[in-house]
């Protein structure tokens, strides 16, 4: 995530962490920080570099979302639940593959527990079962561009 994406996140209600979810991001009254959380240390998200570019203090691909993985909903049973889960979890920055087991996804955020991938996989067999999954993904299984349908 670049610094505009990360303030982006924020500013929209989403939590994003440095490598592990000791370190946030905060935005303060004039400027952007990680915070530790176990000691309250703050440190500058970035610096303004040649041409007033902001300049991320770490890398761009150690932040990540919070992943929307605790907010599952208890099962889906129509396309237009499938869409807004799918939709969800593809703005979060993660892929599915309908067929394809949970507990084989490099995940980009903090990894779910056994029973958040147990019941990520039910509800991925529900979308897989639904008689319109066709609308969702092409011939190969790819997820379909879900804002145009």
């Amino acid at each position: 995530m670049n610094a505009k994406e990360i303030k982006k996140a924020v500013e929209s209600g989403k939590q994003v962490y440095w490598k592990n979810t000791d370190y946030e991001v905060k935005k303060g009254k004039y400027d952007w920080f990680l915070k530790h959380k176990p000691s309250g240390n703050l440190v500058g998200l970035y610096y303004i570099g040649g041409l007033g570019h902001e300049i991320l203090n770490e890398e761009e691909h150690e932040f990540f979302v919070k992943g929307l993985i605790t907010k599952l909903p208890e099962s889906i049973k129509s396309v237009d639940d499938a869409k807004v889960f799918l939709l969800a979890l593809h703005e979060n920055g993660e892929s599915y593959d309908p067929d394809a087991l949970s507990f084989d996804i490099d995940w980009i955020s903090v990894r779910p527990s056994i029973e958040e991938l147990n019941h990520l996989n039910t509800l991925m067999d529900q979308i897989w079962s639904l008689n319109e999954v066709p609308e969702l993904f092409d011939p190969h299984g790819y997820l379909l561009d879900l804002i145009n349908h």
